[in-house]
């Protein structure tokens, strides 16, 4: 259990690394300019606008970086599952990453509506 959560919390960090924090930020700025190129097919730019999208959305990430965690987490526990349990597994991490992930999102959208409310009652007064 606690390997489980480790590996979903591993996985939300990552993701969030990936998908938003500033640090990752010219990563991110030089693959949307990748997918613009001019030399690239029409077919090359669709699928690299798909991927910029991919590395943007924090549960998209999350989802497979789950993945990765839960490898790791089986070989740090020098375990070989079966397929079914290391799908089972990957599938209960990343929903564990995704509802962290929109937890955060949504405690993030409310410290912005307190601080608007905030704003506006200083204003007011």
């Amino acid at each position: 259990m606690i390997g489980l959560v480790t590996a979903a919390l591993a996985a939300h960090r990552g993701a969030r690394a990936i998908a938003e924090d500033d640090i990752a930020q010219p990563f991110r700025d030089r693959l949307k300019v990748w997918s613009i190129d001019v030399d690239a097919t029409d077919a090359q730019v669709a699928r690299r606008e798909w991927l910029v999208k991919l590395v943007e959305c924090p549960l998209c990430v999350g989802h497979w970086l789950a993945l990765a965690a839960t490898i790791g987490m089986f070989r740090v526990q020098r375990r070989r599952p079966s397929p079914m349990e290391l799908w089972l597994t990957w599938w209960a991490v990343s929903g564990l990453q995704g509802t962290l992930s929109a937890h955060q999102t949504s405690l993030l959208q409310k410290k912005d509506e307190v601080k608007a409310i905030t704003e506006v009652a200083k204003a007011v007064e």
